[in-house]
């Protein structure tokens, strides 16, 4: 797939994954591969489905209960309007 189409497949902006390629890196960790055919640029979507399976999926913030970042970020949003904090 194009650029342009692997930009949209993984959710964000084409010049993000453009960035990326120069960088090596892509959400903290390294770029998905593509592959240069010319002066295109082609993603296989069997690369992006690979470099997307080492995310872990969470459901809500449960995953984060109890965690000493979640503790300190309950303190600092505690008291503030608008915030509603439960459990």
């Amino acid at each position: 797939m194009t650029s342009k189409e692997a930009a949209i497949y993984l959710g964000y902006a084409e010049n993000t994954l453009r960035e990326a390629r120069v960088k090596g890196i892509l959400a903290g960790v390294q770029a998905p591969p593509y592959i240069i055919m010319g002066k295109r640029i082609e993603h296989e979507k069997v690369d992006l489905d690979t470099w997307k399976a080492q995310f872990r999926t969470m459901d809500g913030t449960s995953a984060f209960r109890g965690a000493p970042e979640e503790k300190q970020l309950r303190s600092h949003l505690k008291g503030r309007r608008g915030f509603t904090i439960t459990h």
